[in-house]
């Protein structure tokens, strides 16, 4: 039965209410969905017809055998998705719920099950866990330099910082963020560098090279 994300997202959002308490109404949904209620009465509807929620008397709202079947297995989703963007990845919350409500309706099988797995590996072995944290908490500052690399290496140009002069310099020879360079030779004391931008070769200072943020081809 074909649902669109809307529709998933509001069969969720009841699921959720009952988990707290026996049913929901009109007013518990748009207090967890920006909608209007007309949109939320409307979405309720469609439900009805497709058999997976009871729309009773004085506005009740509950989950078919069908429906809660339907909204588990969307809820399981969106929870696996919370987790990883929140507790794994470090994303505020806000952010993540917002991701996890994107991501859930385009979310495969094979890419459920490889994502439950990874969980489950983090689970098991919180020292990587807590090295990835750390990773990701420290990454902004953790940027390679041209100089960093070695002869025969191959690296791409992220960005250009430093005093503007040589920054204007070295944009002028073509080394711009997303330019592939690769270490030719360094002098013995490091000062200067041969690489290859394109077809051309160039010899760059060591401080010009400290200019350049640049990560390792994978």
């Amino acid at each position: 039965m074909v649902m669109t994300e809307s529709l998933e997202n509001y069969l969720r959002v009841i699921y959720e209410v009952q988990l707290e308490k026996d049913v929901a109404r009109i007013k518990d949904i748009i207090k967890r969905l920006p909608v209007k209620t007309s949109s939320a009465v409307e979405a309720v509807r469609k439900l009805s017809e497709k058999g997976f929620v009871v729309h009773e008397k004085y506005g009740y709202i509950k989950l078919t055998q069908q429906g809660i079947l339907e909204a588990q297995r969307i809820y399981q989703k969106h929870k696996m998705l919370f987790k990883f963007f929140n507790e794994i990845l470090g994303i505020e919350e806000k952010e993540s719920e917002k991701l996890a409500c994107g991501v859930e309706h385009h979310m495969t099988e094979s890419f459920y099950e490889k994502l439950n797995l990874l969980l489950i590996y983090f689970r098991q072995n919180r020292g990587v866990l807590n090295d990835l944290k750390k990773f990701l908490k420290e990454g902004s500052n953790m940027n390679a330099t041209l100089d960093d690399f070695k002869p025969g290496e191959v690296v791409k140009v992220v960005k250009v910082v430093g005093d503007p002069r040589i920054k204007e310099r070295l944009m002028n020879m073509g080394i711009i963020p997303g330019t592939e360079l690769k270490i030719e030779r360094i002098a013995p004391l490091g000062d200067p560098l041969e690489i290859k931008v394109r077809d051309f070769r160039l010899s760059l200072r060591k401080e010009e090279a400290r200019s350049i943020v640049v990560e390792k081809e994978w």
